[in-house]
């Protein structure tokens, strides 16, 4: 539209250069001897062919007409010759002849016959309405349209950047009594990302968008594949300090899918639907009184988009009075529950079929990189409350900052009954494949509140202290997982087991284990800690040990993270004689997603060698413990309790004949 504007103001003044010395010739030889150099002024104004190959006539008077048939401007030479930027059958302009001899083009009609307009941009980004070399001091100043007649327009565009392609028509009238719908018209379809494209624009009569006391008239509705866009409001005069004030609708799959409509980044998301106060102030767009629903959460809040700098930036303050804690998986790709009575597009149904099918869970949805480079922005979220099934979440807080191409999550905190989880990651999109470090830690995490429950008994107690330090690169979760290193540290002092253990890992395993309880006797859990090794997407242990009062419970194996496939091996080494004195190792095997739980086939544990290997795996605990949380390693008396396990578990001894079961 600006370059429009520059072409028709360089053909006025063109037009006007000559105009005074060349009347009385013109009117006896003709107006056509002036084709010739207007389209060469032209031409070398806007750097494009420019050509008038019909009659050129001046009809003149205190209010000047200036008329041209067939008037032509070229596309660069990449685009199609036989398509033109913009071909017009018949052009007819007034000019008013007071201001001009002040310095000002004020156009009181200009009407624009069949306009036929190309616009093409290529997907390195280079666009055909983009002249080069252009004056950008502003020094031009633009005609005043006062009246604006287009019979029977059509235009073009082929956009590879937002994957739009969408021929439109465009008519307007100047009849003030006419329908909105009858003044200005425009009616377009085509393609958005593959997929049908429909857009409808409606404005009132041009001849009021200049006036200063009147406001402009507009209606949008937009319906992009399944993304629906609705916009109602008006526009005013640069003088009133706010351009565009309007009520806009938005509705669709993914939130994703709106950076090709309206060039802005925002993540993936379940179907949504949101409405918005929108108003425009400057290089400034307002989203106040945001309110609606993504996936099964309300979300409100307002957001600010300013357009004057380098990139695109965004600020938004948003928040969810319940949020429905699935929902949140889309944010790294993965799909929300998609359970009856769940919000899922048919996208994410088919993704979670797929993981499901091939047993995984981490998603490999491919991140867009290059977005994360186009846009900066500093985003606060709250939740209030959350639906997390079994999880008792009580809120999630976090900020999201995005400069550079480099997004930081710093951090993401949530809330438990009794203690917290904070997530800090940074992403930087401007490597290839991305980058990603994160830092996840748990702070007193009351087990009670995690684990089944029976006769309002938990099955597992304690307080968990927990820390994953993760690296790697990938552009998306599980190619990221794939090739990561880092390391895990678990730790919990004391605690207990209730009976439901048996009833959820089964009569043979807890047998196996020496992990029998009865419904009136627990078993006490004295500590608990684990520290195991990420190296290139191998989750391996190094000490995970859990000490009982009668028992200590080894855990050996490891998690490869590209298959998703776990071989794990759990032991166990009593403390003194008891009737579960000798005990199978229990394996756990298969994927990550639902493994197999069993008893060793190879026969009894070697409860010697499990001892003398003991100190070995007792020496990381130190280490773990200050990794976790360096006060965790000084007031915690854990790796005393268990190195005193070690020292309490007894002999090997030859067994005879495997222990018989008992009932709990």
């Amino acid at each position: 539209m600006v370059r429009s504007v520059k072409v028709l103001t360089a053909f006025v003044l063109a037009l006007m250069t000559v105009l005074g010395a060349s009347l009385v010739i013109m009117e006896c030889l003709g107006w056509n001897a002036l084709r010739g150099p207007v389209s060469r002024v032209v031409t070398a104004s806007t750097g494009r062919a420019f050509s008038i190959q019909g009659d050129l006539d001046v009809d003149l008077g205190f209010t000047p007409r200036i008329s041209a048939d067939k008037v032509q401007l070229a596309n660069p030479s990449w685009v199609d010759p036989d398509q033109p930027m913009l071909r017009v059958r018949r052009v007819e302009i007034d000019i008013h002849l007071p201001d001009l001899l002040r310095g000002r083009v004020v156009l009181p009609r200009v009407l624009l016959d069949h306009p036929e307009t190309a616009l093409v941009r290529r997907a390195d980004g280079e666009a055909s309405w983009d002249f080069g070399g252009e004056d950008k001091s502003g020094g031009t100043t633009p005609p005043r349209i006062r009246e604006l007649i287009v019979t029977e327009g059509r235009l073009r565009l082929d956009d590879a950047v937002r994957k739009i392609e969408l021929r439109a028509g465009v008519s307007s009238t100047n009849r003030l009594d006419a329908p909105l719908a009858e003044q200005l018209r425009v009616e377009a379809d085509g393609r958005y990302n593959r997929q049908p494209f429909h857009l409808v624009a409606n404005g009132g009569s041009l001849f009021n968008l200049l006036q200063n006391d009147t406001r402009y008239p507009v209606a949008l509705d937009v319906r992009a594949g399944a993304t629906h866009l609705t916009l109602d409001g008006t526009v005013g005069t640069a003088a009133e300090g706010q351009a565009l004030d309007a009520r806009l609708s938005i509705s669709g799959p993914d939130t994703a899918d709106l950076y090709g409509l309206l060039g802005v980044v925002l993540p993936n998301s379940p179907p949504y639907a949101v409405k918005v106060h929108l108003r425009r102030d400057g290089d400034t767009f307002h989203v106040d009184e945001l309110s609606g629903r993504v996936g099964d959460s309300d979300l409100a809040g307002k957001m600010r988009f300013n357009t004057g700098g380098e990139r695109l930036h965004m600020t938004a303050d948003l928040r969810s009075r319940r949020l429905d804690f699935d929902d949140l998986g889309a944010l790294i790709g993965a799909p929300p529950a998609t359970d009856k009575g769940e919000t899922a597009s048919e996208t994410q149904k088919n993704q979670a079929s797929a993981l499901a099918r091939d047993q995984r869970l981490l998603p490999d949805s491919t991140l867009q990189v290059d977005r994360l480079r186009a846009m900066d922005a500093d985003v606060r979220y709250r939740a209030t409350s959350v639906n997390a099934n079994a999880m008792p979440l009580k809120d999630v807080d976090f900020d999201v900052h995005l400069k550079n191409g480099v997004l930081r999550l710093t951090p993401a905190s949530l809330s438990f009954p009794q203690g917290s989880a904070e997530l800090r990651l940074t992403l930087d999109g401007t490597q290839t494949p991305p980058a990603t470090e994160l830092d996840l830690r748990l702070k007193k995490i009351r087990m009670d509140d995690l684990t089944p429950r029976l006769d309002g008994q938990a099955a597992l107690s304690g307080m968990l202290d927990g820390r994953v330090q993760m690296t790697g690169r990938g552009n998306s979760v599980r190619a990221f997982a794939a090739h990561a290193d880092g390391r895990v540290g678990l730790a919990m002092g004391g605690g207990r087991m209730s009976h439901l253990v048996v009833e959820l890992v089964g009569l043979d395993v807890a047998e196996a284990l020496g992990v029998l309880i009865s419904k009136d006797e627990p078993v006490a859990i004295r500590c608990a800690a684990g520290a195991l090794d990420l190296r290139d997407g191998q989750l391996q242990t190094r000490s995970l040990l859990v000490d009982t009062s009668d028992s200590l419970i080894t855990v050996s194996g490891n998690v490869n993270l590209a298959t998703e496939r776990m071989d794990m091996k759990v032991s166990t080494a009593s403390k003194g004689p008891s009737v579960f004195s000798v005990q199978t190792p229990v394996t756990l095997r298969g994927p990550l997603r639902e493994p197999n739980v069993g008893i060793e086939a190879k026969g009894l544990a070697a409860r010697g060698l499990a001892a003398v290997a003991l100190g070995a795996v007792l020496t990381p605990l130190g280490a773990m413990l200050a990794f976790v949380d360096p006060g965790l390693a000084e007031d915690s008396d854990c790796a005393a309790r268990l190195r005193q396990a070690g020292a309490g578990v007894q002999p090997a001894s030859s067994p005879s004949a495997p222990a018989k079961k008992s009932a709990p």
